[in-house]
Parts: structure tokens; C-alpha cells; sequence
């Protein structure tokens, strides 16, 4: 025997079937209303998009620049700073002859400060290093391989014994900075 569905049932399901349509509708008109409402105070103005400003074509000539990509890259900057501190420099230090400027094939701790000559009006200063023979050399000259170059020349005299000062050009931590060292006389290197 098989069951048929009774009219109360069908009736039952078409009510429900009403009611939910009904609910659906309403809320549908609810969100309208509320859209309505909310737009009144709307005004329907929007700016204009900025110009885009092309920007400048820069070509790239690597015969005296740096590669953009080496892992010691130096960051551009020019500021110059007192003594004890930093200056950066942009480009990093120029590279120096060696046949021109013997003394920097050597670590400035290998080399010492001999004496200092007078040579007409202009003070000289005499330095040697292990595998290099005595040396004059003067303010403006370089030294060591940090392209140390002599600032001043302090001479001997009374209880000082004389020093050199330079200004050599390191890298540190990606920025090329000037920092100042000294030179020390004979006596007091060992």
C-alpha cells in the first residue's frame, strides 16, 4: 500500500511556502528604504585624478660609475662633519697610483714616522716601512691603504717627538666615511 500525501500536509507546506516569499520580500523593501536614506546627504562629485607627470629618462654609463648591484654599494650623501666624527662621501675615494704613491701599497701600521726636514720653507716628514726604503714625503701625500692623506705634520720638539696627522677614507657599514688618524713617531710604535 502506498501512502498518499494528505491535503493538510500540502496545505501546511503551501502556507509555509508563502510565508517565507513573504519575509524574503519584505526585507528586500527594508534595504531599499535604508539605501534611500542614506544617500540623501550624499553629494555625487569626485575629484579628478592628479597628472601623471612623466618621469626623466637617465641613461646609464657604466665606464666611471659603480654598478647599481655590488653588496658595497655607497649611499649618495656630501655632509662633512667635525673631527671625531663621519663624513659620508658619494662615489667613495678616487684610486691612487702606486708607482706615484709607494706608500700605500703597505697598512698604515707598518709604516713609521723616522723625523721630520725642513726643505726651503716647506716641512717635510721621513718614513719608512719594513720593506720600504726611507721616504720623504709631505702634506697632501698619501699613506697606508685606507687612502690616508697627510693633513699636517706636527715636527719635534721639546718633549714631543713629532706625529703625522691623516685623513684616511674607510667603508663602514656601506657608507664611505673621513676619519682622522695619527702617525706616531719611531718611539712610541713598538
Amino acid at each position: 500500500m502506498t501512502r498518499r500525501p494528505s491535503s493538510k500536509l500540502f496545505v501546511a507546506l503551501s502556507a509555509t511556502t508563502l510565508i517565507m516569499m513573504a519575509c524574503a520580500g519584505s526585507d528586500e523593501q527594508d534595504i531599499r528604504e535604508w539605501m534611500k536614506e542614506q544617500s540623501k546627504d550624499l553629494k555625487g562629485r569626485v575629484p579628478d585624478l592628479p597628472q601623471i607627470k612623466p618621469l626623466p629618462v637617465l641613461a646609464y654609463e657604466p665606464g666611471e660609475l659603480t654598478t647599481p648591484f655590488a653588496p658595497d654599494k655607497v649611499f649618495a650623501g656630501d655632509t662633512k662633519m667635525g673631527i671625531g666624527g663621519g663624513a659620508s662621501v658619494s662615489g667613495g675615494p678616487k684610486e691612487i697610483n702606486p708607482d706615484a704613491q709607494p706608500m700605500t701599497k703597505y697598512p698604515i701600521e707598518s709604516i713609521r714616522l723616522v723625523g721630520t726636514i725642513l726643505v726651503g720653507k716647506e716641512l717635510r716628514a721621513i718614513v719608512a716601512s719594513e720593506r720600504e726604503p726611507v721616504r720623504q714625503v709631505r702634506i697632501g701625500d698619501y699613506l697606508g691603504q685606507n687612502h690616508g692623506r697627510i693633513t699636517a705634520i706636527e715636527p719635534a720638539a721639546g718633549d714631543n717627538q713629532g706625529h703625522i696627522m691623516l685623513k684616511e677614507v674607510v667603508l663602514d657599514k656601506g657608507i664611505w666615511i673621513e676619519r682622522e688618524t695619527q702617525l706616531p713617531p719611531l718611539d712610541q710604535r713598538r
